[in-house]
């Protein structure tokens, strides 16, 4: 009964990352739609239990979701790489020769 709570678990999950983050193939979606999706799905594809815990700890995920994301930026030493410089500078039109 235990494994099968946790797929129910997991599919969530799974399918929560796949809408929330860039694939190959598609754009990532926003949050709120990514939810909405899910909330959308409860009682059909997903168990309306489990959807529930789910949006309880949705700010929980979105935290660490930055956390990772921005540990996955930063160098051994802490710092962005300088070619992640060069992006911020490209995107907000700004000189970052003085970093």
């Amino acid at each position: 009964m235990r494994s099968q709570l946790e797929g129910r678990i997991v599919a969530i999950a799974d399918v929560f990352d796949a809408l929330h983050h860039v694939r190959p193939y598609k754009l990532a979606w926003t949050t709120e739609k990514s939810v909405g999706e899910i909330q959308e799905q409860s009682g059909r594809h997903f168990d309306p239990r489990v959807v529930e815990a789910f949006l309880d700890v949705v700010p929980e995920i979105l935290t660490i979701n930055r956390r990772e994301h921005a540990n996955r930026l930063l160098d051994p030493n802490g710092r962005l790489p300088h070619d992640h410089y060069r992006q911020i500078d490209e995107a907000t039109n700004s000189d970052s020769t003085l970093r």
